[in-house]
């Protein structure tokens, strides 16, 4: 199996620590040319399973009930400092671990991230600061409550790169945004965030913005959205409502 590059499972996997150099075990299953790898348990994040993976470039990570009692995410998400060449992360974390959290590993992401995609990790939203300073991070999806808190004020320096942002099902109201936060945003796409008061006013403004996607949020926004539509040439706006 070392030319194994693509490991997909349709179940959350755990992967024991590879036997160390100096080990007697056999070393045919060391995945050194692995590519895609998903989908595996937080738990197992170590240093010892990245460390022979080097050239993998799409992970998926899911927190598990048993996650929850036996491990803090930070410290095994720190590991992921170790995959140099990682381009795509999705990681989901345990829904009905609702109580603070400190997961703060956005730091450890490696510079050669282009998307990310979070759900469930109910971090505050100035945490999105550390995010915003992936210098290559083109594609960004927050769902279910991947942050949470009424309101959203980005940093004006970041997401340099962003071409594309989701947000779905989230509990924030106010959104405070301009051109300089998202300078190249191309695709907006807001899903179930019915607490949202308005679009950023801004937002009309930044000239790369070709599509605004709602669905299922209030019916201020929609109105918001057919305004900009209107006001500004070339910017597509599809709404899907359960009205």
């Amino acid at each position: 199996m070392p030319s194994l590059r693509h490991l997909q499972c349709s179940v959350t996997i755990y992967l024991k620590n590879p036997p160390g150099a100096n080990s007697e075990l056999p070393q045919l299953f060391v995945p050194k040319n692995l590519q895609t790898l998903s989908t595996i348990k937080i738990s197992c994040c170590t240093k010892e399973v990245f460390s022979v993976m080097p050239h993998l470039k799409k992970l998926e990570i899911c927190e598990t009930e048993e996650d929850c009692g036996i491990c803090e995410p930070s410290v095994l998400l720190g590991n992921l400092q170790y995959l140099k060449e990682l381009e795509t992360l999705e990681c989901c974390f345990y829904k009905q671990r609702v109580e603070a959290r400190q997961i703060s590993f956005f730091s450890a992401l490696p510079c050669s991230l282009r998307q990310l995609s979070l759900s469930w990790s109910y971090l505050p939203w100035e945490d999105t600061s550390l995010i915003g300073m992936l210098r290559r991070l083109e594609v960004l999806k927050l769902k279910h409550f991947a942050f949470h808190g009424p309101k959203w004020e980005p940093k004006t320096k970041g997401f340099c790169r962003l071409t594309h942002l989701l947000i779905e099902n989230t509990d924030l109201v106010h959104w405070e945004a301009t051109v300089h936060h998202f300078p190249r945003l191309q695709y907006l796409v807001l899903k179930s965030c019915k607490l949202l008061e308005e679009i950023p006013f801004d937002v009309e403004e930044i000239g790369t913005l070709q599509r605004i996607e709602l669905h299922h949020c209030n019916r201020t926004t929609e109105i918001l959205a057919r305004e900009i539509q209107e006001q500004v040439e070339g910017i597509e706006v599809v709404i899907r409502s359960e009205r």
